[in-house]
């Protein structure tokens, strides 16, 4: 009897154990409507395991210091181990690790929350919830996705298997019943009595995988909605926040509460406090990994297509698998928030390459095994979001939007989604002008004469039917008609408007302020086909984008087997070479802790000392800090990096105050003023003069003030000055949203000191921000400085109309320049007289 009491107890705290436990992370589509991808339905049935879970055993839990010493921010990590014993692959299969749990439900409000073991999971969650607007809404959301699944596979079969078409199209004059048909047709008429007797044997099976997907699915669900409700109660008793609030409440004022309840319910039992760095960094410590192996060119795979030229491919479905195969899988290098120890072994490098050369051919082969009911699905899916989609949008398939390569492309490291979207978002609009303003005029010209035949005989088919409906009566009118409001459609998408302006360059420069990630090899050259095409790249046409998703069923397999298979030797060495182990995190990318010092670029970050590894593209660790520090001021960021922010910050105070008396800076470049030049249309080539108010004071505020906001400091210390600026920057076009405008001025001036540090290091000059003789003053896209430019550039007309940096004050004109001294006069003619006569005016575009 106690033996079958105490075994009844196991039996009890195991499911308890069981029902609190968090599994892993779902794969995520940005695009919500393409959930639904290639391969998603199928293989969370043959992938099993740890797909679901992960554990928390002795080895992997977060109950303890994760390693001992040091905790300061800045010297918390270190590299991995150079050896480490081979883990037994016998262990990882015997499911060693038991399923993480969280405190029981019955236990007090006040020690409820204490020692979450997978915080990974649980903070995901918390930010889900928060994004997702309350339980009730992400519990009705789900609801329908699985109704949706149901409609999508009976709809399907309905139409496929159960109308007679012969009857439907009146081939035939009688009824599946074999009765006649007298009078008018009715649908019923078509129906096959019975149908379900007489499905087709792969119909049958489709349907039985089908419902297995649809339960496996359901349980999943449930099982998610279960975590939910412990999220709600956390939100409600710990966070004294209701779903109703949700809605008002930004991101940042959840973290700073969760930041506040650490202290008295130790989420984190190893430490008394926690800093948004951590919710990030366990928030995204996988997608930190995708963004650097896209970063670093690893992945993903590139075609050289004809006629084109090469070709990112990042569909869902292969990402989902590559998600799958590095980070979710049974098989995957991590267990839990850890990197296997095999992983961190130089010396197991070829047999850890065999190994993940296995499981990629294993889902490679899975992949090709049920190509026929993925690209079915895939298919039907597609067809009903299309029809939706052109039905309330005409031009939807004209529509644009950043593809999943972009995405990763373009994203910072510890940028959540949100964040993300709120930034392409704020692009959307230039980006959409840049790529407008390629126009063939030989395309345009049969566009224009196929849409007026089109639009003809449309026109005319419409106004007969109009007179007398009996004229829709007669066979493929209404066919006409469709198809020609398709083509008119089309042939609109290829003209260009009318009152289109020519400035691919000032729509680039505006779109690099908002992107932040535009390659310097672009400057200049933004109105080429070869720059055109690269962008399309990132920002693709929603028919690319369904082209993508209906391809990834057939391609994906044999992209697994024969592009990815042969490049698991440097995935395997990725992981090794760029994990690091945090005190209270775990192993995290090395690109996400945003070092300075480990993966800075000097030509970036002005720094006299190179990188200890591999420097990120693109500037991608330095305007990664900037973002981070821009959306959380009270970060204490490694040594290194703390010296780049003050570097930054010294720059930045320098031109601004700059700005009253440019003769203090010699022939420097005032790189402030070139940043908000390059966002203006340069109309003007008057003398130069700029002026942000009567007077600019060296700034006493704290060191990271201006770093956590450029215009707040300005209008601390010059309330005048700041409000010019805020007016030429709303005329340039800058949204001053707060943390949306202060990170495009502060990406455009980085940039601005990436380009100098370019022409230093040509011209050998030793110095950061050293003067560079002979060299015209440039915007970042080859918009020239307006103090470079000269009277006889513009005509007459245009001399009185440049935008000035300065405020309306009394005694100060707008409208004409001040008379200069003679000193000034004689001072400007010597200046010309030096220039060298041969060389050619500088080229601009007058907008």
């Amino acid at each position: 009897e106690n033996s079958f009491t105490r075994g009844c107890n196991r039996m009890l705290n195991w499911s308890s154990r069981n029902q609190r436990s968090y599994q892993r992370i779902d794969d995520e589509y940005e695009d919500e409507s393409q959930r639904a991808s290639a391969c998603g339905p199928i293989l969370p049935i043959v992938t099993t395991g740890r797909n679901m879970l992960f554990g928390a055993g002795p080895n992997n839990s977060e109950a303890s210091p994760l390693i001992s010493g040091t905790s300061t921010p800045g010297d918390g990590y270190q590299s991995p181990p150079s050896s480490h014993a081979m883990r037994s692959s016998l262990n990882d299969e015997t499911g060693r690790h038991t399923p993480p749990a969280m405190s029981s439900s019955t236990r007090p409000s006040a020690q409820r929350w204490d020692h979450i073991e997978n915080l990974d999971r649980f903070f995901t969650l918390v930010y889900e919830y928060h994004q997702g607007g309350g339980f009730l809404t992400i519990a009705v959301k789900k609801l329908f996705n699985l109704v949706q699944f149901v409609f999508v596979v009976t709809f399907s079969t309905f139409f496929l298997q159960c109308i007679d078409y012969e009857v439907l199209f009146a081939n035939k004059n009688m009824t599946t019943t074999g009765e006649k048909i007298t009078g008018k047709r009715s649908f019923d008429d078509a129906i096959v009595a019975n149908c379900a007797s007489h499905l087709h044997p792969l119909v049958v099976f489709s349907i039985f995988v089908a419902t297995i997907f649809w339960i496996l699915r359901v349980v999943k669900t449930t099982y998610y909605l279960l975590e939910l409700h412990e999220i709600q109660l956390f939100y409600r008793s710990a966070l004294v926040i209701k779903d109703a609030q949700l809605s008002n409440l930004k991101w940042h004022d959840v973290v700073q509460r969760i930041c506040e309840v650490q202290k008295h319910l130790h989420l984190k039992v190893d430490r008394d406090n926690i800093t948004p760095f951590d919710l990030y960094n366990r928030i995204l410590r996988f997608k930190n990994y995708l963004v650097a192996l896209v970063n670093t060119r690893v992945l993903p795979p590139v075609f050289n297509v004809p006629f084109i030229g090469p070709v990112p491919y990042l569909p869902n479905g292969l990402k989902s698998n590559l998600r799958r195969i590095l980070f979710f899988g049974s098989t995957s290098p991590w267990a839990g928030p850890y990197l296997k120890d095999e992983y961190k072994d130089l010396d197991n490098l070829e047999l850890l390459t065999r190994q993940m050369e296995k499981d990629v051919a294993m889902y490679g082969l899975l992949n090709l095994i049920f190509f026929p009911l993925t690209f079915l699905y895939q298919i039907l899916y597609s067809f009903f979001t299309l029809s939706e989609l052109i039905k309330r949008r005409r031009d939807a398939l004209g529509m644009r939007r950043y593809s999943n390569y972009g995405r990763y492309r373009l994203r910072h490291f510890n940028e959540l989604d949100h964040e993300l979207t709120t930034r392409l978002n704020r692009s959307h609009y230039h980006a959409n002008a840049y790529l407008n303003q390629f126009t063939s005029a030989l395309t345009e010209i049969f566009a224009k004469n196929i849409a007026f035949i089109a639009g003809a005989v449309a026109g005319v088919l419409a106004v007969l039917s109009a007179w007398d409906e009996d004229v829709l009566q007669v066979e493929h009118v209404l066919t006409v008609i469709s198809v020609c409001g398709v083509i008119m459609v089309v042939c609109h998408g290829m003209m260009s408007d009318e009152n289109l302006v020519w400035q691919p360059e000032a729509l680039m420069t505006h779109i690099a302020s908002e992107l932040h990630y535009v390659p310097t090899e672009w400057r200049g050259q933004a109105h080429t086909e070869q720059v055109r095409r690269e962008f399309e790249q990132l920002f693709q046409l929603k028919w690319m984008f369904f082209l993508q998703e209906l391809s990834s069923p057939i391609l994906t397999p044999f992209i697994l087997l024969f592009w990815i298979r042969p490049n698991c030797r440097e995935l395997v060495r990725f992981f090794h070479d760029n994990t690091v182990r945090v005190d209270g995190l775990g192993d995290v990318c090395s690109y996400a802790l945003m070092d300075v010092a480990r993966h800075g670029d000097v030509k970036w970050n002005g720094s006299t000392s190179h990188p200890t590894a591999a420097p990120a593209q693109d500037g991608k660790t330095e305007l990664s800090i900037l973002h981070f520090a821009s959306n959380n001021p009270d970060w204490k960021c490694p040594p290194a990096t703390e010296q780049f922010l003050k570097r930054f910050r010294s720059r930045l105070e320098r031109d601004l105050n700059a700005t009253l008396q440019p003769s203090e800076m010699k022939d420097e470049r005032n790189l402030l003023l070139d940043s908000m030049h390059s966002i203006m249309p340069p109309i003007r080539a008057a003398p130069y003069r700029n002026v942000i108010g009567d007077r600019c004071y060296p700034s006493a505020v704290a060191p990271d003030s201006i770093v956590g906001g450029l215009l707040p400091t300005l209008y601390q210390t010059n309330p005048q000055g700041a409000d010019s600026l805020t007016h030429s920057l709303q005329q340039s076009g800058i949204d001053l949203d707060s943390a949306g405008a202060d990170m495009r001025i502060k990406t455009l001036f980085l940039r601005e000191m990436h380009e100098e540090s370019l022409r230093r290091s040509s011209a050998a000059v030793p110095s950061y921000g050293a003067s560079v003789a002979g060299i015209h003053a440039q915007s970042v896209f080859g918009v020239p400085q307006l103090s470079q430019m000269e009277e006889s550039v513009l005509p007459e007309s245009d001399v009185r109309s440049r935008l000035l940096l300065r405020p309306n004050l009394p005694g100060t004109s707008e409208e004409e320049p001040e008379e200069r001294s003679g000193q000034d006069e004689e001072e400007e003619r010597r200046r010309r007289e030096e220039d060298d006569d041969d060389d050619s005016p500088p080229q601009f575009m007058n907008v």
